[in-house]
């Protein structure tokens, strides 16, 4: 009886050291992938930061000298493009156009 028990406990042993094995490959796994996923993250940090350090707008408010409105411009710092402006200067120029031809109406009404 003993030699089973022997044999028991070197059969035991031996899968201890295979799951021992397993486990130690399965958690070498786990680090280099929780390394690649820290480095993929930094990497998405850095790109935006540098995005926004390059494409960060800013907002400004303008006062039209004809008509005494304001209006909102979104420009590029970079390039002082207008990338958007608040509202369109298409409906600032029918505003503009509209007081023209309603305002002598009004103004002779009145």
């Amino acid at each position: 009886m003993s030699e089973n028990a022997i044999t028991f406990d070197s059969s035991r042993v031996a899968v201890s050291d295979k799951s021992l094995e397993r486990a130690s490959t399965k958690a070498e796994e786990r680090s280099r992938e929780r390394v690649a996923e820290k480095q993929s993250n930094r990497e998405q940090t850095s790109q935006i930061q540098v995005s926004n350090s390059i494409s960060t707008p800013s907002v400004t408010f303008v006062v039209d000298q004809d008509s005494g409105k304001s209006f909102i411009q979104v420009v590029d710092r970079h390039s002082g493009e207008v990338l958007r402006q608040i509202p369109p200067e298409e409906a600032r120029r029918l505003a503009s156009a509209l007081r023209e031809v309603i305002g002598p109406v009004v103004d002779t009404v009145a």
